[in-house]
């Protein structure tokens, strides 16, 4: 089951979207929540599942196997002079009609039979093979709508094809039929149209993928197809008689002239109404446009065979399909069409599926952003099928019927209408698997929708129901509703608790009192005429009714034998009875202790009627009539005994209360108008109450607030303020009775829900009680406060090479063909720092990047060369930069540690040591932006920041070594800048620190060169010299003292003659 049911959705999903893909969603059964009664003083009791749609004996059929029998269905009455004849319309996309899986158009009768609906082979021209078309899987009923009442029915094959030798067009094509459903006139707008480029203009239009038949007789047919699935909307007469307008209309497709984009598939539904005004709308939907769905508006105001837009609704979230489904109806009463649009896909949490209700008093005045959302189950596609239901409970209020076809076998919402438009609690709900067997057991129940027609003539309108995968419909009656209205007699607001015994029983040892619940018919159904007799039930429950009171106060004398605080009665009643009819209960007070809180009851009547059985296939169809329904609004009632409060002669208690109330940290503009910086997520207020009269009962400060911010707690100094949040509501009750005195509390409220966008927040406080205030203040406090965020962001950066070396050869482009032949890598990295204390969205910061030498003419000499895209940490941005400054010439890339070893091996031969003590002079140059150097902008956008965290862009570039041999070798170095600054969204209202949102980067290039002998100082010579003469004076003493300049014998004188001889 699961396998096959897989398939018919995935099927289902690509003939639907245009052959688009689909990505299959796993489903899980969910069963029906319960929901809670919420009750307040004066409240209404409304039960879900109690309204009138009849599930007990609804009509159903059963068409041919795997036909998608139920893929669409409508609602249709033959009217003739001397009666009508109500019709059930299915389409099944998959039957056989005369050909393999063409499709057909089903009637069926309202009767008790199950196989017994006839195809009515609606297509003119049903030979079995035609030359230049092709009709086998062309889907013939996946659309069908009639114009209600005596009126024209459509219906469509969008998968319909036109074909050649060389070519198959998807034309789509869609068929009239008289009232009587007789064939009238066939509708193929795409025929004849321009296809030379196939699905990039008409060749695959899809037509009929969706349609309506207007009130002013125009037939609408969607076609997401035309324009590479662009989409549009045709229009021509479905009367065509002599004086009508014959002319195709349509929204334009052509781009700069369609509304929407590629691949929107706008025309995959059509509905028409005065949603703007008087005259006829036209709306379509197109669910994918934007990502998120949209819905367009047209009209034919100018006379042209283009439409005119005339506005669109956005939708809200991505790959919801906003604009998949729409339904037109009257929910507020107004007499003017509303609107409600599907987006069955949405997913929030534990909810799936979406549908949006825009009432036309809005859609008029341009408030296209105010909207009713109503959510579904997850996985349910709530919203795949919507209706307009008619007004089912006769309040002069359309109701609304919404498909969740996924959500288990398939279920059905149904959600009333109202002066203010439609109530966002469903008034019935309706469960495939609660039905009577065998339709507990079919699948998709509420994949198709049809209402808004009196089909059994008892004057309440009929819902049908489609469940295409189990080849089923269900058509489900309209039990008709007895209007009543319920009170209660007697004043029960002064009890006295020390008083035993009461007119009735004055010899009770207990206080006692009598209560008397009435009723009166105001509307009994003429439907109903054949009831002679119905009984009424009715039960009277004292306190423990609200589930979160298990004892109670009274007792009734004729209670049940088992719940003493219950009593239960039944009334027979002829038809027609519209007299008040009274009962009188007695009722005993056996606890006194707590006079304070006055006691509930709650009043309920209900019909005592057999439950009607499914009738055997064949039987006559059960009179619907026979089981009327009470009107849940008055049937059930809620009511209160008070006691005697002690407050003065009169009885009337005149309290004196003052209220003050104090947002903390907002500082006051004008009149009720604050601003407050917002460090954090809470919001803080104090209230303080005083009465200075007599006691207050029933006193309660009510707080309401914008629904972007939520109530937290309360914090207080004693136990008298009990607070109770609803919705956008708080409700504090403060003692019962308040006495004289003063209270003081606390209220923090979260603003975590606060778009970043949003600037804006209200709190609003009243008192209220049922005691007689004399202050003559009126006791309220505003806060209307606007919104400015602190988050603290700081600009830093590094240059992660801190300095860098130029020289030796110099080679020129076409000689180079890698990165590192272009010169060192310089990377600078500019951190963004939030310090808080919030988020920072839509960031941007601009850098300022020395690209050229800025030398006067048009190109420069390089400075540094953009390696790549600029790119942002944690991918939470992204840098927009003109592809003509990243890496122009192409080069390839090289590993890291290639360039590493060379610049190595470059330092290890050419370091230099400066000392700048010896009065040695450098020169250095300077390249920045606007002083030496041509600079282009990088813009970077950071999406969001947290607090605390930090987002860094990193440029990747080379030194041009050329460019630094040639101009600047004879500079000691070269500092090259970079700056950049932070540029935050003004729509975002954060406040900080602008001082240091700037910052600059600056990169050091030195010049390579030899190691040169150190030359040294003077003086370094004159102390050589010194020492070496101090050595060799040591040296000449120590060997004076050594004797070494003394001979052992003397000199002695030799003479001439002494020489010669010796000679």
């Amino acid at each position: 089951n699961h396998r096959s049911s897989s398939l018919s959705r995935q099927n289902q999903w690509l003939h639907r979207t245009c052959f688009c893909c689909y990505i299959k969603i796993s489903l899980s059964s969910l069963l029906l929540s319960v929901l809670l009664l919420l009750l307040s003083s004066s409240s209404i009791i409304q039960l879900i599942n109690t309204f009138n749609l009849d599930t007990n004996i609804p009509v159903y059929k059963f068409g041919p196997r795997d036909s998608y029998f139920g893929y669409s269905v409508a609602e249709h009455i033959i009217k003739r002079s001397s009666q009508s004849t109500p019709v059930l319309l299915v389409g099944a996309p998959r039957a056989q009609s005369g050909r393999i899986r063409t499709g057909a158009l089903f009637k069926c009768d309202l009767n008790t039979r199950t196989h017994d609906c006839v195809n009515l082979y609606v297509d003119p021209d049903n030979s079995t093979y035609l030359e230049n078309v092709d009709k086998e899987d062309q889907w013939l009923g996946v659309t069908v709508k009639s114009q209600g009442e005596g009126g024209y029915v459509m219906v469509c094959a969008h998968r319909y094809v036109l074909k050649g030798s060389d070519f198959r067009w998807g034309n789509g094509i869609c068929y009239s039929l008289t009232q009587f459903l007789d064939y009238s006139r066939t509708y193929e707008p795409c025929r004849g149209r321009v296809v030379n480029l196939a699905h990039e203009q008409f060749g695959f239009c899809q037509a009929g993928t969706s349609g309506e038949i207007s009130k002013n007789f125009e037939i609408l047919i969607g076609s997401p197809g035309p324009y590479t699935w662009r989409g549009t909307v045709f229009s021509n007469n479905i009367r065509y008689s002599i004086k009508d307008d014959k002319t195709w209309y349509m929204g334009p497709v052509i781009e700069g002239k369609s509304p929407v984009d590629k691949y929107s598939y706008l025309g995959m539904s059509v509905a028409s109404g005065d949603f703007l005004g008087d005259k006829i709308i036209i709306a379509t939907g197109a669910p994918r446009s934007n990502g998120t769905g949209e819905v367009i508006f047209y009209s034919k105001d100018s006379g042209r065979i283009e439409f005119d837009i005339r506005g669109r609704l956005h939708g809200e979230q991505f790959g919801s399909s906003f604009g998949y489904s729409m339904a037109s109806l009257d929910c507020d009463g107004d007499k003017h069409s509303d609107l409600a649009i599907g987006a069955p896909f949405y997913y929030d949490g534990n909810d799936g599926g979406a549908v949006y209700v825009y009432l036309e008093k809005d859609l008029r005045i341009g408030a296209f952003h105010k909207r009713i959302r109503l959510t579904g189950k997850l996985e349910s596609r709530f919203g795949f099928a919507l209706a307009n239901a008619g007004d089912l409970n006769r309040d002069n209020f359309e109701d609304l019927a919404i498909g969740a076809p996924y959500d288990g076998n398939g279920i059905v919402y149904i959600y009333s209408g109202s002066q203010n438009g439609l109530k966002t609690e469903p008034s019935q709900v309706i469960n495939a698997a609660e039905l009577p067997s065998p339709l507990n057991q079919i699948r998709t129940f509420g994949y198709s929708l049809s209402g808004n027609l009196d089909l059994d003539r008892n004057s309440y309108p009929d819902l049908l129901i489609g469940a295409y995968e189990s080849d089923a419909i269900v058509l489900l009656r309209s039990r008709p509703i007895i209007h009543i209205k319920t009170f209660v007699q007697n004043n029960m607001t002064q009890i006295d608790p020390n008083s035993n015994g009461c007119p009735e029983d004055p010899s009770s040892k207990l206080p006692c009192f009598t209560v008397k619940p009435c009723f009166q018919f105001t509307d009994l159904s003429s439907a109903m005429n054949s009831l002679s007799k119905f009984a009424l039930r009715y039960r009277i429950e004292a306190e423990t009714f609200t589930g979160t009171q298990k004892y109670y106060r009274v007792i009734f004398r004729n209670s049940l034998e088992n719940a003493p605080n219950i009593v239960e009665k039944t009334i027979s009643l002829d038809y027609g009875y519209t007299r008040e009819y009274c009962t009188k209960e007695l009722i005993y007070l056996k606890e006194k202790q707590d006079i304070q809180n006055k006691i509930a009851f709650k009043l309920s009547y209900s019909l005592k009627q057999t439950k009607p059985e499914l009738p055997h296939e064949g039987d006559p169809l059960p009179d619907i009539n026979e089981y009327p329904i009470l009107d849940q609004q008055e049937a059930q009632r809620i009511f209160y005994a008070k006691f005697n409060k002690e407050c003065g002669l009169d009885d009337v208690c005149d309290s004196n209360l003052l209220l003050k109330a104090e947002l903390l940290r907002a500082m006051k503009k004008e009149r009720n108008n604050y601003t407050m910086i917002l460090d954090d997520d809470n919001i803080v207020m104090n209230i303080s109450l005083s009465n200075r009269g007599e006691p207050a009962y029933d006193t309660a400060i009510i707080i309401d607030h914008s629904p972007n911010i939520s109530y937290v707690g309360r914090k207080i100094t004693d136990d008298q303020v009990d607070c109770v949040p609803y919705k956008n509501h708080v409700r504090c009750e403060i003692g019962n009775p308040f006495n004289k005195g003063r209270t003081d509390f606390q209220l923090r409220f979260n603003s975590y829900n606060i778009e970043d966008r949003e600037h804006e927040f209200f709190i609003r406080v009243a008192v209220s009680t049922s005691s007689n205030d004399i202050s003559g203040l009126d006791n309220k406090a505003e806060f209307y406060t606007e919104i400015q965020r602190r988050a603290e962001l700081e600009l830093t950066g590094v240059s992660v090479e801190k300095e860098v070396h130029f020289g030796g050869e110099i080679r020129g482009e076409a000689a180079m063909r890698f990165e590192d032949e272009i010169g060192e890598k310089v990377i600078h990295r500019y951190i963004v720092t939030n310090k808080g204390p919030l988020r920072a969205r839509d960031v941007a910061v601009l850098i300022d990047w020395p690209y050229q030498i800025d030398s006067g003419r048009e190109f420069g000499k390089w400075i540094l060369y953009i390696l790549s895209k600029p790119s942002v940490s944690n991918q939470v941005g992204y840098c927009d930069l003109d592809s003509r400054y990243v890496n122009p010439k192409n080069f390839e890339s090289v590993k890291d540690d290639t360039d590493k070893r060379r610049r190595r091996r470059r330092r290890s031969v050419d370091t230099q040591q400066i000392r700048d003590k010896d009065g040695h002079t450098h020169n250095i140059a300077h390249l920045t932006c606007g002083s030496g150097a041509r600079c282009v902008k990088i813009r970077c956008w950071i999406s969001h920041i947290d607090a605390n965290r930090t987002a860094i862009i990193s440029i990747r570039s080379r030194l041009w070594n050329a460019t630094f041999i040639e101009d600047f070798s004879h500079y000691h170095h070269v500092t090259i800048q970079s700056k950049g600054r932070i540029q935050l969204n003004p729509l975002y209202n954060i406040i900080q620190d602008e001082r240091d949102d700037s910052f600059m980067i600056e990169t050091h290039a030195y010049p390579d060169v030899i190691h040169k002998i150190p030359q040294a100082s003077w003086w370094w010579y004159l102390l050589a010299i010194i020492i070496g003469l101090i050595i060799l004076s040591i040296i000449i003493c120590v060997l004076c003292k050594t004797g070494f300049f003394k001979r052992d014998k003397g000199y002695q004188h030799v003479d001439q003659n002494d020489r010669n001889e010796s000679n």
